[in-house]
């Protein structure tokens, strides 16, 4: 949506608007300029509330439009031009190696919605200090990308702690290895249920880190988490990873992660033993192709108190799956071979659903 040909003139001529919140993502360089948001703010006298979250991609153009040769350059620039331009509302801006961040600040919005954001927001430069140091409100979840940079652990832990009332973190691409940690910040996150946990570099996840997230959130109980990333936590974690609290675990596997093995799922099974919903998704059927069959039954036998099951594969038909799909009676001696009769199966050849109970049927 670019920002001279369609938000201005799509706004323009609304005089009446009282509230507006922007959030987007785009290459266009002119959502940097601060004078482009004055003109359009000047232009609604009703306005009260005004809120940006923009993440405006690096390019040419937006270096060309600020002329200068350094990201932090950039920073300071567009920075500068908002300090001077907007002392109606405070921003806070900050860049990481591939996006510019405008946001307003403080953080507070009128319902529950979702906010993006980097670790690199701990070095925001912001326009007014008093309104950055106030607490959010109406932040529910909050998505960080380290963009596989390497990042000291302390720049995650203190941006999540800004969010204390957030029911869900997902970060994504993080490199933190060899690094010198120093975890003095604590986290409160009593309203965290859910954790995901993506892609860390070379899978190596970093254990110091990851307990942070992992433990003392008295309502945390979902974990998505990639496969080797999972697998590489488990098999060099002392001591031993304690998962009792988690009752909900998604694992996503591609190439990277390898193939699914029999040899792994006993990591699983210990860690994890309270396991009610367990879904595992994998980008091609070659990465659970051998042993489809008595990974499936371990999974579903092992987990005592499990109520939901499900395997998809995003590209290949299941093999095991298929065979069920062909043979009504095979289908049925599987379900008495698994102690699921009279359970609610969803067959097809790409997935398979499994629930025990009626009341798990909405929830994969």
């Amino acid at each position: 949506m670019p920002f001279k040909t369609m938000l201005k003139p799509f706004i323009w001529n609304i005089s009446s608007i009282e509230y507006l919140s922007v959030g987007l993502r785009t290459n266009d360089p002119d959502y940097a300029n601060a004078i482009n948001w004055i003109d359009l703010i000047n232009s609604m006298p009703n306005l009260n509330t005004f809120n940006l979250g923009l993440e405006i991609e690096l390019t040419a153009d937006l270096i060309y439009l600020f002329n200068v040769q350094t990201i932090d350059e950039l920073k300071q620039s567009v920075f500068d031009l908002f300090y001077e331009n907007s002392s109606s509302f405070a921003v806070s801006i900050y860049i990481n190696s591939q996006t510019l961040f405008i946001d307003s600040i403080p953080y507070r919005f009128n319902r529950d919605q979702s906010y993006n954001t980097s670790p690199e927001a701990v070095r925001a430069l912001n326009t007014d200090i008093n309104a950055a140091k106030q607490s959010p409100r109406h932040i529910s979840g909050l998505a960080m990308n380290g963009e596989h940079i390497s990042i000291n652990p302390n720049d995650y832990l203190y941006v999540i702690s800004r969010f204390p009332h957030i029911k869900w973190l997902y970060i994504d691409w993080i490199n933190i290895i060899n690094q010198q940690i120093n975890c003095s910040i604590c986290l409160k996150l009593k309203y965290l249920k859910s954790l995901i946990y993506m892609r860390s570099t070379f899978c190596k996840v970093n254990r110091t880190l990851f307990d942070k997230l992992f433990y003392g959130h008295q309502r945390l109980d979902t974990l998505k988490m990639m496969y080797g990333d999972l697998i590489y936590l488990l098999k060099h974690s002392s001591p031993s990873i304690n998962g009792n609290h988690i009752k909900t675990l998604f694992l996503s596997s591609c190439g990277a992660d390898g193939k699914i093995h029999l040899k792994h799922l006993n990591y699983f099974i210990s860690t994890f033993p309270f396991i009610e919903n367990f879904s595992i998704e994998v980008t091609s059927k070659n990465l659970i192709k051998k042993n489809q069959m008595e990974i499936i039954n371990q999974f579903i036998i092992s987990f005592k108190q499990l109520r939901s099951f499900r395997v998809v594969s995003r590209r290949g038909e299941l093999k095991f799956v298929c065979s069920l799909m062909k043979n009504e009676q095979i289908k049925l001696e599987w379900l008495s071979h698994i102690n699921a009769l009279g359970s609610h199966l969803i067959l097809r050849p790409k997935s398979l659903y499994l629930w025990k109970t009626d009341s798990q049927m909405t929830y994969l």
